[in-house]
């Protein structure tokens, strides 16, 4: 940094050539720019100061100081880099003054104006002499580590995680019988005899579990010939540097075959020395006068883990774990004063610096020739009884804190029922202070209610032998008042007359419990008995009423238009509906009788009638009595009605299922009297509606077959332009023909598929089946028709709807603005945001939207900005008196003023149920734009229909009638 600091103070060098060569020799890390011509435009400060100016510098020049052996690679690499406009990276050496050499990284990349044109090149050229002297370094090394491990004698061999040998020395051979090509891949465990794969695997498993250094072990590897040798083995277990797991192993290993043999033989014949000193408890010891030990028995060998020579020429302060030890500063203090010790105890350290051992010792001072000579005197192992008093004071101390940190109830009662101890948690369940609980019998606590079936509890568990308690739930008052719950579990210990008690508080999980009850029984939104709480209490009142004349009665109650309340108010007018009719139906009850809701609209009383029908029949009249007051939703009044079907106990079911089952059907034929308008009806159970309800269910099957038996087929009904009365289209109906049944009216079986689900399979087949003909249609007569199929409230709300579209048209070959979906104003309402997604993404297809029977809806003029219809189809109800004859009035005017908004809006209007003169000349001057209807065409099969369209009768009104 000095140099640089001079250097930069100098004056700029005149001689280019000078520079680029101090350059050379000098420079650590170049820093440099060049433009798309070639030319140096910004070097670093480093360089600056060896030139006036960037530009000064030159690649051509600094190629000069490149080593000879290095420039065609350098040449070469550059070339390739600069033609293909990449970063490169290249190594090479420069050649300095003195001739030495330096190792350079020169490093580069191509720049890019904001157009993405070339604009040349930046980079940097580095002195990675030092990196690359220790890469030299590491070679050599690796090359004396192989010629180390090739020529010595001992075995060397290296293995993978899996213990397969990855590297063998060749002292394999004359060690094993095996050469290196032989084990190599082979699992080292193929070789380690049975008994020692223990041993070698707790070894690789403790040094990565605590990083110790490796351990010698002594094991068997098997000889090729078959027999086993005895090698000294140190293995050192790698670990992944991330990871931690074991990535392979190294070990060393030594044939110790001949040294085994000795060592056997010398342990037999110390065999019976060992076996006379194991007899021996105690070891012997003596010291000089310095309390040097001078003798030691071989006992202390065992006790410590070192040989008794180590022991010798020690004094036991050398020795001790710690010298501060009372039992050793004890003996200190006997020995400074020449005196005789008995049973003092103190710490002893461990060879590898584990627990210390523990020793008991008593002895008494030698005297030889009037002079002291040392001590000699006994030493007792008690390291296992020391550990086992502080394993049992550990213990104490933990349950102590176990007991004071413990979150539940802890406390101990005398065989009065009295507190002797009581923990923290205790204290704070209860409120009560620790001195304000002991001493007092615990059942003072007990909530008064409780308190009665806790003592009787508490006696029958306690008496005849038993002496234990668990889980028993009860209420204590706290110190503020409060009531807290506690489960106990106690046991009685006979010979410390003393009672263990555990509580803990369950007051949050009581509580739980109480709500999922709530939950289990209830209904969220009206808090009324649900259809299980609504079971069981039926069970019930069958078990206790009378059953020799009708006792009971069951009614459904079904709202009526309450689906309109939904539609058009949204369905939070809904829920504030319904859970103002349950609070009125359970006004009018008896306490004893039950209302129920089962769910949507639907609701379920069960009462005692003491005077059967006539009972039943006046509380239903009472019920439908309440629905003559209208509903506040949100500040404005709404009236709907209901339909009530009864069952009698016995008479029409003897069990819950059969009556709800009769009240059900019973409730049907009221709406069906009622026609669904809610003018509020009910009816009582007959035989006869059990048929009726096997025959729906027999219609049902029927109709879940009628596509599979090609029992559906689509007519079609021509819809013509009122100005030129040319036809420009039809509307697809569906029909289905019964092989036994006949005809069955749409009016009859659509409603039942929208119920049962069955209108998605069936609406997809008509949008396939009219697509398809249209398209022949429009092919064979050359002329576009546009077809129209009506949509359910179910398909509407279909996820797959628009890909069942698609579809159709894809399969059909026709133009999606050939296809018209015609949709109801309640299915649009149902749910207004997902339906203007799902017209939107239909729209999106290229094809139209028609809203049908427009006008007999509650948002007749409020989606039309909302939804992107096209078309206005005015239902034939709609002008009930048009449909026979013109009369003036109200009705007359309305007709125009809706024909003319839909105008306003761009929309078309199609008239259909056209059926007289009189009613298509009024459209026609009202300016509707297209009609349809019997006065035309009723609707007709495809051959029948495609005749009408070739007949050239089109134009001739009343033609098809």
């Amino acid at each position: 940094m000095t140099l640089l600091l001079q250097d930069s103070c100098c004056p700029p060098a005149a001689n280019t050539d000078a520079a680029l060569r101090r350059l050379a020799d000098e420079i650590t890390v170049l820093v440099w720019v060049i433009d798309e011509h070639g030319v140096i435009t910004q070097l670093n400060r480093q360089a600056r100061v060896y030139f006036e100016r960037p530009s000064q510098f030159s690649f051509s020049a600094w190629r000069r100081f490149i080593h000879p052996e290095d420039k065609p690679r350098v040449r070469a690499a550059l070339a390739s880099a600069t033609a293909a406009r990449e970063d490169y990276q290249i190594r090479y050496r420069l050649v300095r003054s003195d001739g030495s050499l330096r190792w350079m990284k020169g490093v580069g990349a191509p720049c890019f104006d904001a157009q993405g044109r070339y604009c040349g090149y930046a980079g940097t050229i580095t002195d990675v002499s030092a990196s690359h002297a220790l890469r030299e370094q590491l070679t050599r090394s690796e090359a004396e580590y192989r010629l180390l491990a090739e020529n010595a004698s001992d075995l060397i061999t290296r293995h993978d995680a899996a213990g397969r040998y990855v590297y063998v020395a060749p002292a394999c051979e004359h060690l094993l019988g095996y050469t290196q090509a032989e084990l190599l891949g082979r699992n080292a465990n193929e070789l380690i005899h049975p008994q020692d794969v223990g041993a070698v695997r707790a070894e690789v498993e403790a040094q990565l579990a605590h990083g110790r250094h490796p351990a010698q072990i002594e094991l068997r590897l098997r000889h090729r010939d078959g027999h086993y040798v005895w090698l000294a083995t140190a293995t050192r277990a790698m670990a992944d540097p991330d990871t931690g797991a074991l990535s392979g192993t190294v070990a060393v290993s030594r044939d110790i075959s001949v040294e085994k043999a000795m060592r056997e033989q010398l342990q037999v014949r110390e065999e019976r020395y060992r076996s006379l000193a194991s007899l021996l408890s105690d070891c012997y010891w003596e010291t000089d006068a310095q309390g040097r030990f001078t003798v030691m028995g071989p006992e202390a060998s065992s006790w410590l883990g070192m040989d008794v020579g180590c022991l010798l020429g020690k004094t036991r302060l050398d020795l001790a774990a710690d010298p501060a030890d009372p039992g050793l500063q004890e003996y200190l203090r006997r020995f400074a004063q020449r005196q005789p010790f008995r049973d003092l105890c103190y710490g002893v350290r461990s060879q590898h610096d584990q627990e210390p051992y523990y020793m008991s010792i008593a002895g008494e001072p030698m005297v030889r020739d009037g002079s002291f000579v040392g001590y000699r005197g006994m030493s007792r192992n008690v390291t296992e009884q020391r550990r086992i008093e502080q394993r049992l004071q550990a213990l104490s101390d933990e349950n102590r804190n176990l007991i004071d940190n413990s979150l539940d109830m802890v406390c101990t009662l005398d065989a009065e029922g009295r507190f002797l101890r009581i923990n923290p948690a205790g204290c704070r369940i209860t409120g009560y202070a620790a001195q304000e609980l002991l001493g007092q019998r615990w059942h003072q606590f007990v909530h008064p209610q409780d308190r009665e079936h806790a003592l009787r509890v508490d006696r029958n568990a306690f008496g005849d032998g038993h002496d234990e308690l668990h889980d028993f739930e009860i209420r204590w008052g706290t110190k503020d008042g409060s009531e807290v719950c506690l489960a106990w579990s106690a046991k009685w210990v006979s010979a410390q007359q003393m009672l263990y008690v555990t509580a803990r508080d369950i007051t949050l999980r009581k509580q739980a419990e109480q709500r999922l009850r709530r939950l289990a029984t209830s209904d969220m939104l009206t808090a009324l008995p649900n259809r299980a709480r609504l079971y069981e209490h039926t069970d019930h009142m069958l078990g206790l009423v009378p059953k020799d004349r009708d006792s009971l009665a069951v009614m459904f109650i079904d709202l009526d238009r309450f689906k309109e309340v939904n539609d058009s108010m949204g369905h939070e007018a809904g829920d504030l509906l319904l859970q103002q009719v349950a609070r009125r139906l359970r006004l009018r009850l008896r306490p004893n009788d039950m209302v129920a809701r089962l769910g949507g609209d639907e609701f379920v009383v069960v009462l005692p009638c003491d005077h059967g029908a006539d009972s039943a029949a006046a509380v239903a009249r009472k019920l439908l009595e309440q629905f003559d007051e209208p509903m506040l939703l949100g500040g404005q009044e709404v009236f709907v009605g209901a339909s009530i079907g009864i069952a009698l106990y016995p008479r029409d079911g003897q069990t819950k299922e059969a009556l709800f089952q009769s009240a059900d059907s019973a409730m049907y034929r009221a709406k069906s009297g009622t026609g669904g308008r809610g003018s509020g009806n009910y009816r009582f159970f007959t035989p006869e509606m059990h048929e009726q309800a096997r025959a729906r269910l027999t219609l049902e099957s029927a109709l879940r077959r009628a596509l599979e038996r090609r029992e559906l087929e689509l007519h079609y009904q021509p819809r013509l332009d009122v100005a030129t009365l040319q036809v420009v289209g039809m509307e697809a109906l569906l029909r289905w023909n019964h092989p036994q049944l006949g005809s069955v009216p749409p009016a009859t079986f659509i409603p039942l598929a929208e119920d049962t689900g069955l209108i998605n399979a069936m609406g997809a087949w008509v949008l396939r089946q009219a697509c398809r003909q249209n398209q022949l249609w429009v092919q064979t007569l050359g002329r576009p028709l546009k077809v129209s199929v009506n949509l359910s409230p179910r398909q509407l709300h279909d996820p797959q709807l628009v890909a069942d579209v698609q579809l159709a048209l894809r399969e059909a070959g026709m133009a999606p603005a050939l296809l018209e979906l015609e949709l109801t104003e309640s299915s649009l309402m149902q749910d207004p945001q997902a339906a203007a997604l799902t017209l939107q993404r239909l729209k999106a297809l290229g094809l139209e939207l028609s809203v049908d029977d427009f006008g007999t809806g509650h948002s007749s003029l409020s989606y039309l900005w909302r939804f992107p219809v096209d078309v206005l189809k005015l239902d034939r109800t709609f002008l009930p008196r048009l449909t026979s004859s013109v009369e003036c009035g109200q009705a007359g005017k309305l007709a125009p003023a809706i024909v003319h908004l839909a105008h306003t809006l761009n929309l078309r209007v199609v008239a259909e149920g056209v059926e007289t003169r009189e009613v298509f000349d009024f459209l026609r001057d009202a300016g509707c734009d297209e009609v349809q209807g019997y006065f035309f065409c009723k609707p007709v099969r495809p051959a029948e229909f495609e005749r009408y369209l070739r007949s050239g009768m089109a134009a001739a009104p009343g033609a098809g009638s």
